[in-house]
């Protein structure tokens, strides 16, 4: 990668960093709303910063604000830093940094991309029942399911050995079929689909929202509408960052007792190595 430099850990995670205040910078411009999100409030909370092993950054918009962001940023310039904002295959946003590189450590999925990012979730509405938004969850479940096979590797793994074990056993469960046919469908459409079918339930009309196209927590990630519009801040990396006012109730929610660290062998990162010119 010439003109790029290796970046260790912690100099990933303050790229991510300006990557995020460049975001806010633009999200002030603009009037647009947003939240931290996921692991990303959570770090906010527990650690006034990221999670240590941590390698992203979740934020989350209402879906006026979502759709809004896309009309006025595609790609350009931000503080005068590059940047290019596109689904990549999801149905949510990346805001990726165009002077950066990443190198996968993990052959498991294709990527559209190698750039460093941010994830942008867009917040729908969820159906007033408890007993129908469950049936939502596990819809989009499945659909996410879909979605992972079209982007998934049919040979993968780390010797020749290890790939043919992997390829066979695609094989034997059926997994190969469901790489092919999605992949005739798309990993684009099947996106775009199930970002249409996330706004069934209007975000303006709906007591309870939250990530319905992308949530990966269950239940726990629904919340109260009229509660995560009041907006109170954070610290995260010496930055104030909005939140939901919620945010107990909604870590909670997905993590438990968030504020207990998990054993080692279940912090998971998205095992990249990042590069910066």
């Amino acid at each position: 990668m010439k003109n790029f430099e290796e970046l260790n850990d912690r100099q990933l995670q303050l790229r991510l960093l300006g990557i995020l205040k460049d975001f806010k910078s633009l999200c002030i411009e603009n009037n647009l709303r947003f939240s931290l999100f996921g692991g990303t409030m959570l770090g906010a909370v527990r650690h006034k910063g990221f999670i240590p092993w941590d390698d992203d950054i979740d934020v989350a918009m209402p879906r006026d604000d979502y759709e809004k962001l896309k009309k006025i940023f595609q790609k350009g310039e931000i503080n005068g830093h590059p940047y290019l904002l596109t689904s990549g295959g999801y149905p949510f946003l990346k805001l990726f940094d165009l002077n950066t590189q990443y190198e996968p450590l993990s052959d498991h999925d294709i990527d559209q991309y190698h750039y460093l990012w941010i994830d942008v979730f867009p917040l729908d509405g969820f159906p007033d029942s408890m007993e129908e938004s469950k049936k939502v969850i596990k819809q989009f479940r499945f659909y996410r399911k879909v979605l992972g096979y079209s982007c998934r590797r049919i040979f993968n793994g780390a010797t020749i050995q290890e790939k043919l074990y992997n390829f066979v056993k695609k094989i034997i469960t059926f997994k190969l079929v469901w790489c092919l046919l999605t992949r005739c469908i798309g990993e684009q459409n099947i996106a775009d689909w199930i970002d249409k079918k996330a706004q069934t339930y209007k975000y303006g009309a709906s007591d309870y929202i939250g990530c319905v196209s992308f949530g990966l927590y269950g239940i726990g990630e629904r919340i109260k509408r009229s509660e995560a519009e009041k907006i109170c801040y954070l610290d995260f990396e010496g930055e104030s960052m909005p939140a939901f006012s919620c945010w107990d109730i909604y870590l909670k929610g997905i993590y438990g007792e968030y504020m207990v660290l998990p054993p080692v062998e279940k912090r998971g990162s998205h095992e990249i190595k990042g590069y910066a010119r």
